[in-house]
């Protein structure tokens, strides 16, 4: 989704995190990056 282009906030609902700022956290934890960073990577 992010790839695509949806927002973060979106995806973060429609992906099952409670909200966008725990979709950051497990993106920084995981994978060491914010989903912005890596939207612009991929």
């Amino acid at each position: 989704m992010l790839e695509r282009g949806q927002p973060v906030n979106q995806t973060a609902r429609r992906c099952g995190f409670g909200s966008e700022e725990t979709m950051r956290r497990g993106f920084l934890r995981v994978l060491g990056t914010n989903p912005r960073d890596y939207r612009e990577r991929f």
